[in-house]
């Protein structure tokens, strides 16, 4: 499973960022496939891969040089979602929405430091598994059938689906 925990994002770029100020469009979209590639569009969608663009569903983000937006809450699978607990060091808005950066330069899913104990936690105890390693960043565990887990955005939730968020190698995913 590739998850991991999210250092403290670097502001050293924001000088760059403002010196090229509204050239950066304030639009991106993803999108997930089964071979474990998937795609973060930053500009303006691929209109190639879009099927119906009447289903397109924009999401307004901030206004500060990234593609971020507060995430307000995790599911996993059937479960009840899950909202994050206010934290001193917490980026939030005053909706308990966590700062989260979209990232074009991973294809990782980075769970901040201080959510992410709870996070694997949680994850796992979903998925019966009661015995899971984490080593550099990299999170293994025994297979199972995973959940999808869900994002809330706004008020809209992105779902990312078992097949795109683990590997299995060996008797580990």
């Amino acid at each position: 499973m590739r998850l991991s925990e999210a250092a403290t994002p670097d502001n050293g770029k924001r000088q760059f960022l403002e010196s090229i100020g509204d050239f950066l469009d304030k639009h991106f979209s993803v999108r997930f496939s089964s071979d474990h590639f998937s795609w973060l569009d930053v500009g303006t969608y691929n209109s190639k891969e879009i099927e119906d663009e009447s289903k397109l569903d924009p999401i307004e983000v901030y206004d500060d040089f990234f593609w971020s937006m507060p995430l307000y809450g995790v599911k996993f699978g059937d479960t009840a979602p899950w909202s994050f607990q206010r934290e001193p060091s917490a980026i939030m808005d005053e909706n308990r929405g966590v700062y989260t950066i979209f990232d074009t330069a991973t294809a990782d899913i980075f769970i901040s430091d201080l959510y992410y104990e709870d996070f694997l936690r949680r994850f796992f105890e979903i998925n019966g598994i009661k015995n899971y390693e984490v080593e550099g960043g990299i999170v293994t565990s025994e297979c199972a059938d995973f959940v999808p887990i869900e994002f809330l955005f706004r008020d809209r939730w992105l779902t990312v689906n078992p097949e795109h968020y683990y590997l299995e190698k060996g008797d580990l995913c």
